[in-house]
């Protein structure tokens, strides 16, 4: 599925365009088929989730109306990360004349989705085609997707120079997004989340705070997601208290199947906050959604393990070691614990995994050479 937007929102655009065509007709395989019923059948076959109907609709169609640019543009859609999905909006384009920015969106993200040296044309067409039309936001988006996989591509640090200058472009687009499409909650969420890892937190809450006060975001589940970046934003900068009111109002607007790291976070300020009570109430409720996470996993048995609950912190720090003996936390707990028993090979095992995974940190030296100093 394209990166940019639900198909209800494509749907939108041919639903408006079924009703401007003439009653011209031919004959298929169904019979007599005006391109006004195609496109009825294709609409309802996706708002049913028929996918694979849908595409045999579109071949069918474009077999009888070779040239149709929007049967062309919907089927590449549709096939949007194949080469076969390229070809067929590379048609389009070409009908097109390159105009239409709907249609050059769909493109740019097939040649995106196509990789290699698909992206820096798609990147490239994009740049050209954004300054012909400025405020399409299907457009903008898909742009800064393309930024995006060029700085996962890239693989490098945040600071260097090509994912700084990348960054800095995405925050454009982003911005621009959220000004002439405040609707693509996704923009929203993007510009904020890449605020915060950037460390622009004013940035970050204000663009939060115009996004929960356009009166368009009504659907509890889009408020949520930028409520919760608001939460993280506030934990980020150790303003707990703020960022738990922030987080305990998303649990009343979502499941917790829905975002359960926001439960996830509520236990871990609780835990600092001192509410150890309300901390392991609330890992009971989150540690089911996070079978395989080591670090809540070793959170936890930390808590545990201050409570004095001894025997159930060695479990969850055993579970915690078992997924991810890589963790250095997990190793210097673990091995306090077994420390702490009288386990001493077992903790100068654990330490001196630490030590193997972090030979500067202060806090392993000390540990290690309390059990064993060095003569």
């Amino acid at each position: 599925m394209p990166y940019h937007f639900l198909w209800y929102l494509l749907l939108c655009i041919y639903i408006n365009n079924i009703y401007s065509y003439t009653t011209d007709t031919t004959t298929g395989t169904t019979g007599t088929i005006t391109k006004k019923q195609y496109h009825i059948d294709v609409v309802h076959a996706i708002k049913h989730g028929k996918h694979d109907l849908s595409i045999a609709l579109l071949r069918e169609a474009n077999e009888i109306y070779p040239n149709h640019v929007d049967f062309l543009q919907l089927l590449g859609s549709l096939l949007w990360s194949s080469s076969e999905g390229l070809e067929f909006l590379t048609k389009a384009m070409i009908l097109d004349n390159y105009q239409t920015p709907d249609i050059i969106a769909n493109y740019i993200e097939t040649l995106r989705a196509t990789g290699g040296e698909n992206i820096e044309k798609a990147r490239r067409i994009g740049e050209e085609s954004l300054v012909k039309h400025p405020t399409n936001g299907a457009l903008i988006y898909n742009l800064a997707a393309i930024y995006d996989t060029i700085n996962i591509n890239i693989g490098g640090t945040s600071t260097s120079n090509t994912n700084s200058n990348t960054n800095t472009r995405l925050i454009q687009l982003y911005t621009q997004c959220t000004e002439v499409a405040p609707l693509y909650i996704n923009c929203w969420k993007k510009l904020i989340n890449m605020q915060i890892e950037g460390g622009y937190t004013d940035d970050a809450d204000r663009n939060a705070d115009l996004a929960l006060s356009n009166p368009v975001f009504t659907d509890p589940t889009m408020r949520a997601e930028v409520m919760f970046l608001k939460g993280l934003n506030a934990h980020r900068q150790n303003k707990l208290k703020e960022a738990l009111v922030l987080y305990l109002e998303v649990t009343t607007l979502i499941p917790i199947e829905v975002r359960p790291m926001v439960w996830a976070n509520l236990a871990a300020l609780y835990h600092v906050l001192g509410d150890t009570t309300a901390a392991v109430a609330m890992y009971d409720v989150v540690l089911p959604h996070f079978p395989d996470d080591a670090m809540i996993m070793n959170n936890y048995g930390a808590l545990l393990g201050i409570m004095g609950r001894k025997e159930e912190e060695l479990l969850w720090l055993t579970r915690a070691h078992a997924i991810d003996p890589h963790m250095m936390e997990t190793c210097i707990n673990l091995g306090s614990v077994y420390q702490d028993a009288g386990d001493i090979p077992k903790a100068l095992e654990l330490f001196d995994q630490a030590k193997r995974l972090d030979s500067a940190s202060a806090t392993v030296l000390t540990l290690r050479q309390n059990l064993m100093p060095v003569g």
